[in-house]
């Protein structure tokens, strides 16, 4: 493809060939064609230097102290199920036996602990300054009540055990080696969500890594970095005690393994650690199950794979073997015990008779909850962002990946484009299907938006790519112009969450309020918030430095056409 300029000369874009090393470890001879080109020494990613690795950096320490303010400005046991997931938890530390499906009922200790104060019971007013109890005087699990059975149903061992026999381990360290345990209950619940915190941190990384990997340029990389701080429904389910972290960081893992495998890396070791994450994804959540599949298929989109189709078919096998011997033998033992591969756990009334719901209202409403929960509705659903600025995200991003696929010029190309996007599509479908009959069954609706995070990473740099492609020959802002937009959705999100829960909303008062509350010392909690605000003052100067280096730097090559040359503008 000829990227034409008026300032210099037409330069042929010719794809990369593999380095001779990685050639040689998958077992194929070298070209009798000509030598693999060789890069552009002024390339945009040497051209940024270091200032890339420092606005990456930046990135990934705000994202982190996002999701510390929001384990904090989310009351305990506020957020969707996370009462039932901290009583599976400490179950599993106190007896070390994992219980089957319908074995479980929530302890009398959650439930006290959740009847101590407003602030902790679903659809409660916003709380104030008197309403806090002291820090001092806050029980501990078995102080406010005995680890004894209630006539609730748990519903959490449907679920496979790894998330929760980490978060086990984590209290059964503390036990050992934390000062003063047991802690109060709002602190143990705290620290399971520092656990949390510690699962997604590495996730704009992995969206930075998976995009290099594919060939793009450096601000369309950076821009899937970025785009992951634009999803407050993240940073929020990422800030709390639930088994979907561990699916997201696992899935996160899996794009940038994915992106290695269809840009030449046919090594045993690379197919070993697919099949190693994706086993762990599959003892973690039962969606890691449209994620298996999909792993494996990535060899149909390696160079050259129909040449090399017994290597690819081994490849392939070692993947779903390796993920079977760890993770699948839970979902084969659901089968022959239960005879479904989750068993239906019948928590919810049966629908009224005769109800027949027009498609008209099952569409919208479905629409509502999954994209308001994909971009932020929080706790229990009883606080979301405002509509507007869900339905520009979800049609700003929809365009972008319209766009990727507009400007990938061969089939080949959109086709491996289409790989990247199918995780999202597919769980799209799942949650479409579930909630169909979900509410035909019960009159419910099922439908929740974070079910769309695993996708994510996959989501952002197809998105980078669309964006890039239409931003490349204009500007050299995107990955600035990105952030503004992430900042915007966090703002709006913050204010949100601090006017539902506390009194005086995003106020002073608000903030006493919050910190009245706050399981960790107040002083703690407000340096936070602050060093908070200067990480968002340094991502902001790395990105415009940036972009000054992109500008200094423009009239002396040929701009580029857009992200991923490998993948967009390479030959298959």
């Amino acid at each position: 493809m000829v990227v034409r300029s008026s300032n210099v000369p037409p330069v042929q874009h010719v794809a990369v060939a593999p380095a001779p090393r990685q050639r040689a470890r998958t077992g194929e001879p070298a070209p009798s064609a000509s030598p693999p080109a060789t890069p552009r020494p002024n390339s945009t990613s040497a051209r940024h230097g270091s200032a890339l690795p420092r606005a990456l950096l930046a990135l990934t320490v705000l994202h982190v102290l996002l999701l510390l303010c929001y384990s904090v400005m989310v009351p305990t046991f506020r957020a969707r199920d996370e009462d039932v997931h901290v009583d599976l938890v400490r179950h599993l530390a106190r007896t070390a036996s994992y219980p089957d499906v319908g074995e479980l009922s929530v302890s009398a200790s959650i439930v006290a602990a959740r009847g101590t104060s407003p602030a902790y019971q679903a659809g409660g007013r916003p709380v104030g300054l008197g309403d806090a109890v002291p820090a001092e005087a806050r029980p501990t699990f078995p102080e406010a009540a005995p680890d004894v059975a209630t006539e609730v149903a748990n519903p959490m061992p449907h679920h496979p055990p790894l998330y929760y026999a980490l978060g086990a381990a984590l209290l059964g360290a503390a036990d050992v080696v934390l000062p003063g345990w047991p802690w109060p209950f709002d602190r143990t619940v705290a620290l399971l969500r520092l656990f949390d915190v510690a699962l997604v941190a590495v996730l704009p990384v992995l969206a930075w890594a998976t995009a290099r990997r594919l060939g793009c340029p450096a601000r369309a990389s950076l821009t899937a970095a970025v785009l992951v701080l634009a999803v407050p429904q993240l940073t929020h389910v990422g800030s709390v005690v639930t088994n979907d972290d561990l699916l997201v960081v696992l899935s996160g893992g899996l794009f940038l393994l994915a992106a290695r495998v269809v840009t030449g890396d046919l090594s045993r070791r690379t197919a070993i650690v697919a099949g190693v994450v994706v086993g762990l994804a599959l003892l973690t959540k039962v969606f890691a199950l449209v994620l298996a599949p999909w792993i494996v298929a990535a060899y149909l989109f390696a160079p050259g794979a129909p040449r090399r189709r017994r290597l690819m078919v081994g490849r392939m096998a070692l993947v779903a073997v390796v993920g079977m011997v760890i993770g699948g033998w839970w979902w084969a033992r659901n089968l022959v015990v239960h005879g479904a591969l989750q068993p239906d756990l019948g928590l919810r009334d049966p629908a009224v008779p005769g109800l027949e719901p027009g498609s008209g209202f099952f569409l919208a409403t479905f629409a509502e909850r999954l994209f308001g929960g994909f971009w932020g509705s929080f706790g229990w659903s009883e606080v979301a962002l405002p509509g507007a600025a869900i339905a520009l995200s979800t049609l700003a991003v929809t365009a972008a990946v319209a766009v990727a696929f507009v400007r990938g010029r061969t089939v080949a190309v959109r086709a491996r484009l289409a790989y990247f996007v199918f995780p999202t599509t597919a769980l799209l479908v799942v949650a479409a299907v579930s909630s169909l009959l979900a509410y035909l069954e019960t009159g419910t609706f099922g439908a929740q938006g974070r079910y769309l995070l695993p996708a994510l990473v996959g989501l952002v740099v197809v998105a980078a790519v669309g964006f890039d492609q239409v931003t490349s020959r204009r500007t050299a802002s995107l990955p600035l112009l990105a952030f503004v937009g992430a900042v915007a959705m966090q703002v709006l999100a913050v204010g949100a969450i601090m006017g539902r829960y506390w009194g005086g909303g995003a106020s002073l008062e608000g903030l006493r309020s919050m910190l009245a509350f706050s399981p960790w010392p107040p002083v703690v909690v407000f340096v936070g918030a602050v060093v908070t605000l200067a990480v968002a003052g340094w991502a902001a100067r790395e990105l415009v430095r940036c972009w000054m280096q992109e500008r200094r730097h423009r009239r002396a090559e040929v701009s580029s056409a857009g992200a991923l040359p490998r993948l967009v503008q390479g030959r298959s």
